[in-house]
């Protein structure tokens, strides 16, 4: 095993160009962190890269689709080549879509389970045995406050994030010895483009105006706003940072305290 300390850690970032993903990455990266980002728009990662530049940090951004594994194969391959290997791997993907299991054909859950399951188990596999070699390792998952809270009209996500909710917990007991941590994150309602469209559908079903379905988003929460991107970034760049070297397996979600259990 060899002594990284005081080695720039490298953290890979999938689907890292917007939303909450772009989020952890920016947090990351002003930890000092150096980043990676992977996501299949190139507009996108073209924006992503100006609002590094605007910060005075640098991201490098690498185009591939998250449900390839030879573009998946690619980005990591860059990365051993060039900086040694992923320290931090930090799993995103948009959310499956919305819908009930009466309404969702067969192929919309073979797309889901290739997208929010099966691409993450395979960027899992390709970083653990770095990670282990190397004796440190940080494995975060943003996922959705739908493992501990099931979302009405949201069946695939609430089934693949509460398998995978699973299988980290596993994960994490089985990489505790290597110093390689492993924390799902659950963001509530925070304000991204997704955000805004569930809204959108909700208040069109109902026949009401947009302001009307957010009030009613808001209203459920006890910190009285949505989030911010940046509140699950922040936490994110936490869970990586040596401040959070002796916690594993932990799901915790980032809601303003909408999640009223106790689990």
């Amino acid at each position: 095993m060899r002594d990284i300390s005081n080695r720039q850690k490298t953290a890979v970032v999938l689907a890292g160009s917007e939303g909450l993903g772009l989020a952890a990455a920016q947090c990351l990266g002003e930890d000092g962190h150096r980043v990676v980002i992977f996501s299949r728009s190139k507009e996108k990662l073209e924006v992503a890269e100006t609002l590094f530049a605007a910060r005075g940090r640098e991201a490098h951004m690498f185009r591939g689709d998250l449900t390839s594994a030879e573009d998946l194969e690619r980005v990591f391959g860059l990365v051993d080549a060039q900086y040694g290997g992923a320290d931090i791997l930090v799993n995103n993907t948009g959310g499956p879509p919305p819908g009930s299991l009466f309404d969702l054909s067969d192929d919309d859950w073979r797309a889901a389970f290739e997208g929010q399951a099966l691409s993450l188990m395979r960027a899992i596999r390709r970083v653990v045995p770095g990670m282990r070699a190397r004796g440190w390792g940080r494995i975060i998952t943003i996922a959705s406050l739908a493992v501990k809270a099931p979302i009405d009209g949201l069946d695939l996500s609430n089934f693949m994030r509460g398998g995978l909710a699973a299988i980290h917990r596993t994960l994490a007991r089985s990489l505790a010895p290597h110093d390689v941590n492993v924390h799902m994150v659950l963001p509530g309602s925070i304000m991204t483009a997704r955000s805004r469209g569930l809204i959108q559908k909700r208040a069109d079903k109902l026949g009401i105006p947009f302001d009307e379905a957010m009030a009613t988003s808001i209203g459920r929460i006890p910190k009285g706003r949505l989030g911010r991107p940046e509140d699950v970034g922040n936490l994110v760049a936490f869970l990586a940072s040596e401040r959070a070297g002796y916690l594993t397996g932990n799901v915790i979600q980032v809601d303003g305290g909408m999640y009223g259990g106790i689990g």
